[in-house]
């Protein structure tokens, strides 16, 4: 994310509300791991194991207004020109064109236009008597995936050996709600957003089609006093014709005080073949300087059909991260 600029704002700041104008990263949602409803923002899917958002979302420019009253809250988010997220080139090693299209031409994304392709929405919340945190969002915008359009193809024996992939992008409406309750040690969450009419490439035949897409994610969190804390998610992933759900667990423990933490990430498919480990190990080596060690190790369920990552089960790694604040 080097080549970012992650924030350069200006902030009215009242007693209930606060508007921010500038270069900006918007969070929205409740859920780890997969973050349905977090799309204000352009993402880098360059590499798709980089969970952490610090690292993925696209910063844009936007005029943000914010209120927060004591049950009712509201914000609304208006992008002059979005930026487009980032994917993997052809032949990247994170690439996911199917192997009878991987050797076209691929064409390069066309740049947002200013005020044409502006983006706009909000989200409507309220905090209940009993605990329960209820958000309504709706946000009209550009889709935030990678959908291409074979063109001019010339086809032998049913295959293309020419053409030309054409990146597919329109703007479309987007419905969500998110809810968070906390009872004792637990907290429950739930982030529900549905995508109409968004361009996706058929798994089987490849090509383009507008489905409704409606991603579901209902999870809880468990904490102890010494910071023990487990996490354990379904996720849903509908469209019109077909459909993909996994469960996800997150852990973590501190040793030593608050020298060391461990994490453990587990990602699995249910009706498909994916199958992901993340186990991290964060030092604290003192207030300056901070080190993290990332592995992934991505296996595959051969009995399954395919999912979203299980193409990259033999790209196991590990990831150094080291931050020193001055």
């Amino acid at each position: 994310k080097s080549d970012y600029l992650q924030e350069a704002t200006y902030k009215i700041v009242k007693e209930n509300s606060k508007m921010t104008i500038g270069l900006q990263e918007i969070a929205w949602g409740e859920t780890f791991g997969l973050y349905p409803l977090d799309f204000v923002n352009g993402r880098n899917y360059e590499d798709p194991f980089i969970s952490d958002l610090k690292w993925t979302r696209v910063p844009v420019f936007a005029l943000n207004y914010e209120y927060l009253g004591e049950k009712f809250s509201a914000q609304g988010v208006v992008v002059p020109r979005p930026k487009n997220s980032k994917f993997p080139g052809k032949g990247d090693t994170f690439d996911t064109t199917p192997t009878n299209f991987a050797h076209l031409d691929r064409e390069e994304m066309a740049t947002p236009q200013l005020i044409y392709d502006s983006e706009f929405g909000g989200r409507l919340g309220y905090l209940f008597d009993l605990g329960l945190d209820v958000d309504l969002y709706y946000f009209y915008h550009r889709n935030r995936n990678l959908a291409l359009d074979l063109k001019n193809a010339t086809y032998f024996n049913g295959l293309p050996i020419s053409g030309t992939l054409s990146p597919v992008f329109k703007q479309i409406h987007s419905l969500g709600l998110s809810s968070t309750y906390a009872t004792g040690d637990f907290v429950f969450r739930f982030d529900l957003v549905n995508h109409f009419n968004r361009p996706v490439n058929d798994p089987d035949t490849y090509a383009v089609k507008y489905l409704n897409n409606m991603i579901g994610v209902f999870g809880f969190d468990f904490s102890t006093e010494n910071k023990f804390q487990l996490g354990l998610q379904y996720h849903h992933d509908t469209f019109t014709e077909f459909y993909y759900n996994w469960i996800s667990s997150q852990m973590s423990l501190p040793l030593f005080g608050d020298l060391i933490e461990i994490n453990m990430f587990v990602f699995w498919g249910i009706n498909n073949q994916d199958l992901w480990y993340q186990p991290t190990l964060k030092i604290y080596a003192s207030d300056q300087l901070f080190v993290s060690l990332v592995a992934d190790i991505i296996e595959k369920q051969v009995t399954k059909k395919a999912g979203s990552i299980s193409s990259f089960s033999e790209h196991d790694r590990v990831f150094l991260e080291m931050k020193w604040s001055f």
